[in-house]
């Protein structure tokens, strides 16, 4: 700029000083040695392009455009040094002022295409192309740009459309390709929308932050980065973010509702734990289900997980096991590894004796989900046990007496069913009938050895299984022997 203030001022001399009939050749001599700064500007702004010194490359090339105005290909410099720069308003004057001076420049009309794209102003992105495509057909760098960019617009209205139709995981398919060729904030917008719609709140989040962070008022963003930490369960900074959005735009409706709805959770939440305490489970399970209804939690599986498991836990503590059953699929199918569901369902399954499957969930947890929790053990080691209490014969209804029958009681209970099933009364009513005496016969002598003997008795009452028992009294038998002085 100073070297061109120097040149004019010595144009300006030399016009005072010139003699009648100088003036045309001073003008044709200025004019060339214009033309001469120009392109040596130009040269060192290539140099500088080259090196990726983008800012040094700008200056050069403005200063070519100062020295040379009516040069198209010095402002298609200056557009491509103002595109790498990301000053893509700049690009698009200096591209139209190259394409002012010569229609044909298909390298300016391209670039304006790009800059035009990526400030998101995709539809005039391309009629601008298409335009200029129109008067120059069949110009390849062109018609290239123009069917990438009707690509994007194409993909881009697939995105809204699944969105309208809250077919997220479509949208999302449509956002990334839209994403791979232009990266603006409404694009990256656009994403979030899509992985919050997916259940990918913590994505969305992220995405959000990152619009934030290059722009503290970007209202959208704090919006939609408040819905995602509604949806992760921070309804503290949902509601910090949302109000920041309405205080920028008191006006944005989205905001004002997301607001009302997060501050709807919180007092759900609240009114859940109210009810817990005072053992309204009912109550409490009730207030959840309205929960589920709010918009916030239809598209968060981390809040869907939590509400689900919270809710099982209600029903499992009514007593409502078949509610908790479901409850407790749904959250581990939101949340896999949702270790409070399955300890839940174990517990559920647990009081209606499907103790095997009761045994499997808290495997899953003990080996998977929090190998370090002792007390899980502890609980997989008693769901063990009552899966083998639960698979012991039933000796006590075996000899038809009671379960806190006395000793005399239950050799009474064993005459009457061995004179009942004693096999010399079924000999003559045929084979199978025969067979099926001498089986519960065998089974009647098992229940008096198990509760004729007082220590055994006592182990079985406690749960033990004839396994165990047996291993438990080799136990006390050696240990007995050792304490007499036999070792």
């Amino acid at each position: 700029a100073q070297a061109a203030q120097a040149a004019q001022a010595a144009r300006a001399a030399r016009e005072e000083e010139a003699q009648p009939g100088e003036g045309e050749a001073a003008a044709a001599a200025d004019a060339e040695e214009a033309k001469a700064r120009a392109a040596e500007a130009k040269a060192r702004g290539n140099e500088h392009f080259k090196r990726r010194e983008y800012r040094e490359a700008l200056e050069c090339y403005a200063e070519a455009c100062a020295s040379d105005p009516d040069e198209a290909a010095y402002l298609g410099n200056k557009s491509a040094a103002e595109f790498m720069l990301r000053r893509y308003r700049e690009a698009v004057a200096s591209c139209d002022g190259a394409l002012a001076r010569r229609a044909d420049f298909h390298k300016a009309a391209v670039r304006r295409c790009k800059a035009r794209c990526a400030l998101g102003e995709l539809a005039m992105a391309e009629s601008e192309l298409a335009k200029h495509a129109a008067v120059y057909p069949g110009e390849a760098a062109v018609v290239a740009e123009l069917e990438g960019v009707r690509g994007v617009v194409a993909e881009l209205a697939k995105a809204e459309d699944a969105l309208a139709h809250n077919d997220a995981p479509s949208a999302r398919v449509a956002a990334l390709k839209v994403r791979a060729a232009v990266e603006t904030p409404a694009v990256l917008l656009l994403l979030a929308r899509c992985e919050l719609g997916c259940g990918r709140a913590e994505q969305a989040s992220k995405v959000c932050l990152d619009l934030i962070r290059a722009d503290r008022q970007y209202v959208p963003a704090y919006s939609l980065r408040g819905q995602a930490l509604a949806a992760l369960g921070d309804l503290a900074q949902a509601e910090a973010h949302l109000k920041q959005a309405l205080q920028f735009d008191p006006d944005h409706t989205e905001s004002a509702k997301s607001l009302k709805r997060a501050r709807s959770i919180k007092r759900g939440f609240e009114a859940v734990k109210g009810h817990v305490f005072k053992r309204e489970f009912d109550d409490a399970a009730e207030q959840l289900t309205e929960l589920l209804a709010n918009p916030l939690v239809a598209s968060s599986k981390d809040m869907k997980a939590r509400i689900y498991g919270e809710r099982a836990n209600c029903y499992q503590r009514g007593k409502r096991f078949p509610e908790c059953l479901k409850d407790c699929a749904q959250a581990i199918y939101a949340n896999p590894r949702h270790k409070e569901a399955f300890l839940t369902r174990s517990n559920a399954l647990q009081a209606l004796g499907r103790h095997e499957e009761a045994v499997a969930d808290l495997e899953t947890v003990a080996s998977k989900l929090d190998p370090e929790d002792k007390l899980v053990r502890q609980r997989l080691q008693r769901a063990q046990f009552e899966l083998r209490k639960s698979k012991r014969p039933d000796y006590y209804g075996i000899l038809g007496a009671k379960t806190v029958a006395s000793m005399p009681e239950i050799k009474a209970a064993y005459k009457k069913r061995a004179l009942e099933w004693h096999p010399d009364r079924w000999s003559t009513k045929g084979e199978e009938a025969k067979a099926e005496a001498e089986r519960k016969f065998k089974m009647i002598g098992d229940a008096l050895e198990m509760l004729s003997d007082p220590r055994k008795k006592q182990l079985w009452d406690e749960g033990y299984d004839e396994e165990q028992i047996q291993e438990m009294m080799a136990r006390e038998q050696f240990s007995g022997g050792c304490c007499g002085g036999g070792c």
